[in-house]
């Protein structure tokens, strides 16, 4: 049950985050289309196509962490033994996933003070806060998916850890 979950959870981050790159790619070309060819510019594109981009992102950096992609300085771990390497790989995901926690949390208090002050965002007159939600809803992936980690890492002595390039 929980490994259809995350495989269904992985497929969504990928495809949404790669379904919202290509509709921000669209929406800048349009403007460009309108703006040189037309010329007249769409007040709300740019604005739009910021907003995707970021719910790009976070989406692509929750899936970064499921498929161990994100950046990572390895140089001390090549001169660890075998059970140090480990550790510091676990120590590791315990930051990450205590960052991602906190930001998940400070990032729901946020998108609750937004949404309290009913602001809204200047070209496109959205509530702000749908675009500020990324923030708590993406952290708290990362933290499922640093979490997870940890938790095989700690549990199974023989998982195998993250890459080194």
């Amino acid at each position: 049950m929980l490994h259809s979950t995350l495989k269904m959870l992985n497929r969504t981050e990928e495809v949404l985050s790669s379904t919202l790159m290509i509709c921000m790619v669209i929406i800048i070309s349009a403007q460009v289309f309108c703006r040189y060819v037309l010329q007249n510019s769409l007040e709300w594109s740019e604005e739009l196509a910021r907003y995707i981009f970021i719910w790009a992102v976070y989406f692509g950096a929750s899936y970064a962490l499921q498929k161990d992609k994100h950046l990572e300085i390895t140089l001390l771990r090549h001169y660890l033994p075998s059970p140090w390497q480990r550790r510091l790989v676990a120590l590791a995901y315990g930051c990450v996933l205590f960052f991602c926690l906190y930001t998940a949390w400070f990032g729901g208090v946020m998108v609750i003070d937004i949404y309290a002050s009913q602001l809204r965002t200047p070209a496109i007159d959205i509530p702000a806060f749908w675009f500020w939600l990324c923030i708590p809803i993406c952290f708290a992936l990362m933290a499922l998916r640093a979490g997870l980690k940890l938790w095989e890492l700690c549990l199974n002595p023989q998982s195998v850890l993250p890459p080194t390039y």
